[in-house]
């Protein structure tokens, strides 16, 4: 083997060896850590589902509100065209 030869190999065998190094290293922090519990996912959607179980009341209350407010809104414009179509009387 020639001298350039050599040199190609040794470059080779780092430019291969440093993504592996880095994958194993990350691979390995990752499994030396302990993984979030299955108590805590199950807390979050707990309190997620709690949340919009909130929203769905407040949701309810507005759309019950709203239809007050449509109701009262029919009711006015009725009154205002039946008080038009009455004749006015002067004194």
């Amino acid at each position: 083997m020639d001298h350039n030869t050599a040199i190609v190999a040794v470059f080779s065998v780092v430019a291969c060896a440093v993504p592996v190094s880095v994958f194993a290293s990350a691979l390995l922090k990752r499994w030396s850590t302990p993984q979030e519990s299955t108590t805590g996912v199950r807390e979050s959607l707990d309190a997620m589902q709690e949340r919009f179980a909130r929203v769905e009341v407040a949701l309810d209350e507005l759309t019950a509100e709203l239809g007050r407010v449509s109701d009262s809104n029919q009711f006015l414009t009725r009154l205002l065209a039946d008080r038009q179509k009455e004749p006015q009387q002067l004194p």
